[in-house]
């Protein structure tokens, strides 16, 4: 019985081993039919074709990098018209003089000073300076 069992183990072993010789030789066939192909197809290319390719791929990068950019700018437009307008500030619509350039500005924009008990309003620190400069006794 244990010699049956040993003769079988045997059997075995050797398909096996012939499998795996089986499937070496296979590999090896394929490999060669394949590394005979490529070297066959890269006899046959010339370095036109290749230039050729490579043009076609950096044009292809390139109008991939302009669709890119344009989802960018697209995703960023929606982005912004997403915002909240921003809160101006609240205007009386009251008007005021500049004594010095005869101009009228929004009150809350004027430079305001108080002068011999009135109140007077500039648009520029340079006309406030050319009024009190006017004031000034000689």
């Amino acid at each position: 019985m244990i010699r049956k069992e040993q003769k079988r183990r045997d059997h075995v072993s050797d398909v096996w081993h012939g499998f795996q010789k089986a499937s070496y030789l296979k590999h090896s066939i394929v490999t060669g039919l394949l590394t005979g192909l490529l070297i066959d197809i890269v006899s046959k290319i010339n370095y036109s074709e290749i230039m050729m390719v490579g043009l076609l791929r950096i044009i292809a990068y390139g109008i991939l990098a302009y669709l890119i950019y344009l989802l960018y700018r697209f995703f960023k437009a929606v982005n912004r018209g997403s915002k909240r307008p921003r809160t101006m500030k609240a205007q009386s619509g009251v008007m005021v003089k500049d004594e010095t350039c005869n101009t009228y500005l929004p009150k809350e924009d004027a430079i305001r000073i108080s002068y011999e008990g009135r109140d007077f309003f500039f648009c520029s620190e340079q006309c406030k300076q050319k009024f009190l400069d006017s004031k000034k006794p000689h």
